[in-house]
């Protein structure tokens, strides 16, 4: 025969509940936002290759020296480098990325600190040029059709 239970368990003291419950919450909102999930699905396997290379060797490259200015909410002169359309769109100062042709684009003109006045300030705004390795990437990934996860 099955013995029922009338014993409830013990109350937890109510200051204690609430002040885990207070910690839980402001945890809730520590650390960094998360990305949202991937739009884009490669149909190829040049598509995969040029997806993996920009999630490997290049987004770590965006997310250490651009994402401050120019991702998400950070939209400075109009530039942002949160999608691929976005990216396409270029920003204030006009297209920063052709896809295939590095040179016909911003983007590079201002990592690499060159060009005419009317060009938009060199990149990183504050700090060194990149990498030669970091700039080679970069050009590479253009080359190849600028594939981004969004």
């Amino acid at each position: 025969m099955l013995q029922h239970r009338t014993e409830w368990p013990k109350r937890v003291d109510s200051g204690i509940a609430a002040a885990a419950f207070a910690v839980a919450l402001l945890c809730a909102g520590c650390g960094p936002a998360a990305e949202p999930p991937p739009t884009f699905h490669p149909s190829t396997p040049a598509e995969a290759a040029a997806l993996t290379y920009y999630g490997d060797t290049v987004k770590p490259v965006f997310k250490e020296n651009c994402y401050r200015c120019h991702y998400g909410l950070n939209r400075k002169s109009g530039f942002n480098l949160g999608t691929r359309a976005q990216v396409l769109r270029g920003g204030s100062h006009g297209v920063a990325v052709v896809p295939g042709h590095p040179e016909q684009g911003l983007l590079m003109v201002v990592l690499h600190h060159e060009g005419p006045p009317e060009h938009p300030m060199p990149m990183p705004q504050k700090g060194e040029m990149l990498p030669q390795a970091e700039l080679d990437s970069i050009a590479k990934w253009i080359a190849d059709g600028a594939i981004m996860d969004r």
